[in-house]
C-alpha cells in the first residue's frame, strides 16, 4: 500500500521506478507532507512513514523494518537488514541503519543522528540537538545521548554501552566487550575500550575518565575538571571525588589510585605518567590521596616502578612516594608533610622501606636500600634512614632531626623537643652498627659515626 499526501510528494511499496524488478509482499509506505518521500520495496512487512515536509523514509532489501519520520528536513533509511526500526521526531535529523538487523534507532530532536552499520541487536538512541550516537560491528550495543552536542558510540564488539546525559560531551566503548562509558555532565569524555569488562564513568564538567588497553579496568570521576585513567594493564582502579584533581592507575596490573579532595593527584602503578614518555610501572601499588591542595602544590600520592608499594597521604599539601623497588610504603598524615621510601631510581631501587610522617610540617624519607625504617611523629621533624640497609631513624617531638645513614643497622633516635633554633638532633651511620640517642627537650646532639659506636644525650 502506498499513499501520499502533499505537493511534490511520492509513496512506493513494493517497487518503485528504477528500482529492480523484484516485488516484496505487505510493504507500506505513506507520506503526510510536501517535498517528501517513502519508500518500502525489495522485502517483505516493511512500513515506510512521513509526517512533514522535505524528508524521506525509505525501507529496503530486508523484512519486517519500520521507518518513520515525523519533522521536516530529516530522513530514515534502513537497508540491507530485518526486524529494524528507524525513528525520527524533529527537524535536520537522520537515522541509518546499513547491513543490520534488530536495532532500534531513533532521534528525539533537531539537526542530531543515529546510525547502526554491520550492527544487530543494538539500541541507538539521541535525545537532544546537534548529537549523535552509533552502534557499528558488533552485537547487543547500546549507545544513547540525552543532551545538546554530544556524541556516544560503540563499535566492535558486543555488549558494550555507551552513554552521555548532559551537552558537547563524548562517550565511546567498544573494541571488546562488556564494556561500559558513561557520562553526566558538559564537556567531559569518557572511553572504555581495546579490552573488555571496563568501565569508565564521570559525574561532573570538563572532567575524563579513560578504562581499557586491558580488562576489567575502572576509571571514575565524581567532580569537575578532573581526570582518571585505569589503562595498560588488567584489573586496575582509578577514582577520583573532587575537582582539579588526578587518579591514574597505569602501566600493570592491579593498581589502586584514589584521589579524594580538591587539587590531589594519585598515581599507581607508573607513579610518574604525566611524563613523556611516561615509562614502566609496576603491578600491585596503590596510592590514597585524602585532603586538598592547590593548583601549585596538590597533595600526592606516587606508588609503582615496582610491586606492592602503598603511599598514603591524609592531609593537605603533603606528598608521599613509594617507587623505585617493591614492598615500600610511604604514609604522611598531617599537613605539609613528605614522606618517601624506595629506591634511589629506578637503576637503583630499594625494597622494604617504611616512611611515616605523623604531623604537620614533618619529612621522612627511607630509601637507597632495603629495610630503612623512618619515622616522625610531631611538627617540623625530619627522619632519614638512607643510603644503607637495615637503617631505622625515629622522632617523637617537635622540632627535631634524627638521621641513619651511610652504612647498615645504624639507628638514630630522638624522644623530645626542641626549638626552631636549637633542634634535637640524633645521627648516627658512616659505619655499622651504630646508635644515637637523645631523650628530653633541648639537648645537644648526639651523634655515633664509625663501626659499633654509641652516643646519647644526656
Amino acid at each position: 500500500m502506498a499513499i501520499a499526501r502533499g505537493d511534490n510528494s511520492a509513496a512506493y511499496a513494493g517497487t518503485a521506478p528504477g528500482a529492480p524488478d523484484l516485488t516484496g509482499d505487505h510493504n507500506h509506505a505513506k507520506v503526510s507532507g510536501d517535498n517528501s518521500v517513502a519508500v518500502a520495496l525489495l522485502g517483505d512487512h516493511n512500513t515506510a512513514t512521513v509526517t512533514g515536509d522535505n524528508s524521506t523514509a525509505v525501507v529496503g532489501l530486508g523484512d519486517n523494518n519500520t521507518a518513520t519520520v515525523a519533522g521536516n528536513g530529516s530522513q530514515a533509511q534502513i537497508f540491507d537488514g530485518s526486524n529494524n526500526t528507524a525513528t525520527i521526531t524533529g527537524n535536520g535529523s537522520s537515522a541509518f541503519a546499513l547491513d543490520a538487523s534488530n536495532n532500534a534507532l531513533a532521534v528525539t530532536g533537531d539537526g542530531s543522528r543515529a546510525s547502526a552499520v554491520t550492527s544487530s541487536n543494538s539500541t541507538v538512541i539521541v535525545t537532544g540537538n546537534g548529537s549523535s550516537a552509533f552502534t557499528q560491528e558488533g552485537s547487543n550495543n547500546t549507545a544513547t545521548v540525552t543532551g545538546n552536542g554530544s556524541q556516544a558510540g560503540a563499535q566492535e564488539g558486543g555488549y558494550n554501552t555507551a552513554t552521555v546525559t548532559g551537552d558537547h560531551s563524548i562517550a565511546n566503548t567498544g573494541f571488546g566487550d562488556d564494556n561500559a562509558a558513561t557520562i553526566t555532565g558538559d564537556n567531559s569524555i569518557a572511553s572504555a575500550s581495546n579490552g573488555s569488562n571496563n568501565t569508565a564513568t564521570i559525574t561532573g564538567d570538563n572532567s575524563s575518565a579513560i578504562a581499557g588497553e586491558g580488562g576489567y579496568n575502572t576509571a571514575t570521576v565524581t567532580g569537575n575538571d578532573s581526570a582518571a585513567s585505569a589503562t595498560t594493564g588488567d584489573d586496575n582502579n582509578a577514582t577520583v571525588t573532587g575537582d582539579n584533581s588526578l587518579a591514574f592507575a597505569t602501566a600493570g596490573d592491579n593498581n589502586t589510585a584514589a584521589a579524594t579532595g580538591d587539587n590531589t593527584w594519585a598515581f599507581a602503578g607508573n607513579p610518574n605518567p604525566l611524563n613523556q614518555p611516561a615509562g614502566p610501572g609496576g603491578d600491585n601499588n596503590t596510592a590514597t590521596v585524602t585532603g586538598g591542595g592547590t593548583s601549585s602544590n596538590p597533595s600526592r600520592a606516587q606508588a609503582g616502578l615496582g610491586d606492592n608499594n602503598t603511599a598514603t597521604v591524609t592531609g593537605n599539601e603533603s606528598s608521599a612516594a613509594a617507587s623505585d623497588g617493591s614492598n615500600n610504603t610511604a604514609t604522611v598524615m598531617g599537613d605539609n608533610g613528605s614522606a618517601s621510601a624506595g629506591g634511589l631510581d629506578e637503576t637503583n631501587p630499594g625494597n622494604y622501606n617504611t616512611a611515616t610522617v605523623t604531623g604537620n610540617d614533618g619529612t621522612a624519607g627511607a630509601f637507597a636500600g632495603n629495610n630503612n625504617t623512618a619515622t616522625a611523629t610531631g611538627n617540623d621533624i625530619t627522619a632519614l634512614a638512607y643510603a644503607g640497609s637495615d637503617n631505622t631513624a625515629s622522632v617523637t617531638g617537635n622540632d627535631g632531626g634524627a638521621i641513619a645513614l651511610h652504612g647498615n643497622n645504624n639507628t638514630a633516635t630522638v624522644t623530645g623537643s626542641g626549638t626552631p633554633s636549637n633542634p634535637n638532633l640524633a645521627q648516627a651511620g658512616y659505619g655499622n652498627n651504630n646508635t644515637a640517642t637523645v631523650t628530653g627537650d633541648g639537648l645537644p646532639p648526639a651523634v655515633a659515626e664509625g663501626e659499633s659506636q654509641s652516643a646519647t644525650q644526656p
